[in-house]
């Protein structure tokens, strides 16, 4: 696997601030796995009462999908607490706050962005390709078409 990707998220918060100048640093994998990717699309989509999926809002994708990036992409940090090393939990991960989750979300949204769109693209790509769709209604013609005239006939 590439090297992780360093993001120093805020100024060191650790006891006896051990590392001063690096500041906070978490490890981001380079790239989302499968089931990042898929928890990652399935939070842009919503389902409506008829049970139809379509993509939410765009102006909702950043609460949706930031706190995804954070829970898949962070794999390491060098955060500490007084008993030493604090592990990488879903619950450490959700404790940040709002402005170093933050700073985590928008570097993972540039690493993991365009990766999670890229099968919306080739899917709306693939349709614009297609053409008319099953269900489609072929163009109506505004004129009524004229009649053949038999050849070879006289009159």
């Amino acid at each position: 696997m590439p090297d992780p990707i360093e993001v120093r998220f805020r100024d060191c918060t650790c006891p006896g601030t051990p590392h001063p100048d690096e500041g906070d640093i978490a490890y981001l994998r380079p790239f989302l796995d499968y089931a990042g990717g898929a928890e990652a699309l399935a939070s842009v989509t919503v389902t409506d009462a008829d049970g139809n999926t379509q993509l939410a809002d765009i102006s909702e994708w950043p609460q949706r999908i930031g706190p995804v990036f954070i829970r898949r992409g962070v794999i390491g940090w060098n955060v500490e607490d007084e008993a030493g090393p604090v592990p990488v939990t879903r619950e450490a991960l959700e404790a940040l706050r709002w402005e170093d989750a933050y700073e985590l979300a928008d570097r993972a949204d540039d690493l993991y962005g365009g990766q999670v769109l890229a099968p919306l693209v080739k899917r709306m790509q693939m349709s614009s390709k297609a053409g008319r769709t099953n269900g489609s209604t072929p163009r109506r013609r505004t004129s009524s078409p004229k009649r053949p005239t038999p050849s070879g006939s006289s009159s």
